[in-house]
């Protein structure tokens, strides 16, 4: 519980405690004039006071709305323009129009993708990475995520340098091949801001493969969303999401001891997917969800919709990961032996993309036996507890709850038993969510340390 949620309870008691000592000093009894005037003094001390403790984006997009609609009413009337809808959609949904329906090609900014981990953003990273203009490592550098905002100001020498052995030491910075020597130079050359200094990193081993664009993967990019798209004109941020059990049953395969089990997983995903709600509000254009399903079952036909989206032309060779044979060999090991060729059908891209049509392309080395794994591999209770908190947000991205054959008994064990423990981790992630947000210097997220090049080592070049 930050600012943002005690600010509008303090301002709210403030101004109820107004309007009963003024009622009491000034009963106006069935006078209208008074008891206007004495509301109007309990509005005036609510939002002085949410203007005192400070405006959240929120707050400034909420005002700036209210402004614009108060100045609509007053201007005279005129025919408005008409207001390009999204496909598909009628009663008048506005969108902005997609960089390829609107006939002008975006600035080739760079490309981001984001969300939670085992949602598919390796998978999606070597399928783009294989297209002739863009370069996206196999490994999510993580920039953001462990170095933004921890070194305090780039334009102190000490800072930067202290800032530059972190990033030169972490594994997944280090297969990037920087030139520290090239990126000083540059870096002194103009602003001094972090997202400059990850920039020259990407941008530098894009060159030296031949790529006119660069990209990488960073899990909860979308915590720093509004921060990337301030620093890179015509970036794309590409969100990939997955149903909840099935993530949570990869990632529990991975990692069993668990990240906070079922509570923690389900606080990650709600946090990402409301992330991902308000940047499609706020970014139009700019910010693309993609789920995993998707990618899986009409691959052929996602990849075409995220090029669109991207501005690039789809190239069907990217089906077979030419630039990522590495990871199309991982993938590959795990088909099982019952795996058919994907099918390329119709696309369910969440975008603002009219619909495309599939081309013939190889088959990649995907397989649809991996969605819906959780019916039997996820314990009923889990399964439980993620559609009770995580139910409104899974009907929204098409991820049906399972109904469960409980009786009173079953339901009596959950709520005593497993619910409590998972509530208090769900609440524990958050709270150090919070954390980590508010105080990057002090409580900031650090890298695994077995990604970690020992100081003793040297640098790469």
């Amino acid at each position: 519980f930050d600012r943002t949620f005690w600010k509008p309870l303090v301002a709210g008691a403030a101004a109820f405690a107004t309007g009963l000592g003024l009622g009491r000093l000034m009963p106006f009894g069935a006078d209208l004039l008074p008891a206007a005037l004495q509301g109007i003094v309990m509005v005036g001390v609510f939002a002085g006071l949410i203007c005192l403790f400070g405006l959240a984006p929120d707050d400034r997009l909420a005002f700036d709305r209210v402004r614009r609609a108060i100045a609509r009413r007053l201007r005279p009337s005129r025919r408005s323009r008409p207001v390009p809808t999204e496909p598909g959609r009628g009663r008048g949904r506005s969108v902005w129009p997609s960089p390829v329906a609107s006939g002008h090609a975006p600035a080739p900014g760079p490309i981001y993708i984001g969300g939670l981990d085992r949602s598919g953003k390796t998978t999606l990273a070597a399928f783009l990475t294989s297209h002739p203009n863009i370069d996206i490592p196999d490994a999510g550098s993580n920039m953001w995520t462990y170095f933004y905002r921890r070194f305090g100001d780039l334009a102190q020498a000490a800072n930067l340098e202290r800032c530059l052995d972190a990033m030169l030491r972490y594994r997944h910075v280090a297969v990037l091949d920087p030139d520290p020597a090239r990126i000083r130079r540059e870096f002194s050359a103009g602003p001094p801001t972090y997202a400059r200094l990850f920039s020259l990193f990407h941008a530098h081993h894009a060159e030296r493969v031949g790529k006119a664009r660069w990209g990488t993967q960073t899990g909860l990019i979308e915590r720093d969303a509004d921060q990337v798209f301030a620093a890179y004109p015509g970036v794309r941020i590409i969100h990939m999401v997955r149903d909840p059990r099935d993530r949570y049953e990869g990632s529990r395969a991975l990692w069993p001891g668990g990240k906070g089990q079922a509570g923690g997983a389900t606080a990650r995903w709600i946090y990402s997917m409301r992330l991902a709600q308000r940047h499609l509000r706020r970014h139009p254009g700019g910010y693309l969800v993609v789920r995993f399903e998707d990618l899986v079952l009409r691959t052929g036909d996602t990849l075409h919709a995220v090029c669109d989206f991207l501005g690039e032309r789809f190239d069907p060779e990217m089906l077979s990961m030419p630039a990522a044979p590495d990871r199309r060999a991982r993938l590959a090991s795990r088909l099982p032996a019952s795996a058919t060729a994907t099918p390329t059908t119709t696309s369910a891209v969440r975008s603002d993309s009219p619909a495309v049509t599939t081309l013939p392309a190889p088959h990649p080395p995907l397989s649809g036996e991996f969605v819906g794994r959780f019916r039997e591999r996820v314990a009923a209770a889990d399964v439980a507890f993620i559609q009770l908190h995580a139910g409104r947000l899974m009907r929204a991205y098409g991820y049906a709850p399972v109904p469960l054959a409980w009786g009173s008994r079953e339901w009596a064990r959950f709520l005593t038993l497993t619910w409590p423990g998972q509530a208090v981790r769900m609440l524990g992630w958050r709270g150090r969510e919070a954390v980590q947000q508010r105080f990057p210097a002090r409580a900031g997220r650090t890298p695994d340390p077995r990604l970690v090049i020992p100081a003793t080592r040297e640098h790469p070049r």
